[in-house]
């Protein structure tokens, strides 16, 4: 894992990440991946509540990118009801199969933190960017699926 010196940048260049329905299970809006050699600047994470009648929690998480898996559990089809666990492509296994997603929690950006119907919530802004180093990941988790979306605004920084 080799981060790349950041006074000695050959280039920067801005991005935009989306998710336009985050789910009441938490997933990454943005992965930043072992041996990518890169470095990304997160200047802004704003959360939309777009849901016209009710308030909705966000969670936002620092994770570690490299930890996370996803296991589905159902039965096998036979008689004997056992548990079949899938970690390597995430197909199902049975229309019973139950998603779980594990990933390293590293630190807490925003925890159950309400958003009001019609608003929009900064978690991080440019006067408290954050460095997504190689191995991390920002999850992204709202207490109602469909009511909330996410724009997260980086820089990636490459001395390549």
């Amino acid at each position: 894992m080799a981060a790349p010196d950041i006074v000695n940048v050959t280039s920067i260049l801005g991005k935009t990440a989306y998710d336009t329905d985050i789910s009441n299970v938490s997933s990454a809006i943005l992965t930043n991946a072992t041996g990518s050699n890169k470095v990304l600047k997160v200047n802004t994470l704003i959360i939309a509540n777009i849901d016209g009648a009710n308030a909705a929690d966000i969670t936002a998480t620092l994770c570690a990118a490299d930890a996370n898996f996803q296991i589905e559990a159902g039965t096998d089809g036979g008689s004997s009801g056992n548990i079949v666990l899938d970690g390597t492509d995430g197909s199902s296994t049975d229309e019973n199969s139950a998603i779980l997603l594990q990933e390293t929690v590293l630190s807490s950006l925003a925890s159950t933190i309400s958003v009001p119907n019609d608003s929009t919530l900064v978690v991080l802004s440019k006067d408290t960017s954050i460095y997504l180093e190689e191995d991390r990941s920002i999850f992204l988790s709202a207490s109602a699926a469909g009511d909330l979306s996410g724009t997260i605004s980086y820089e990636e920084l490459d001395d390549a």
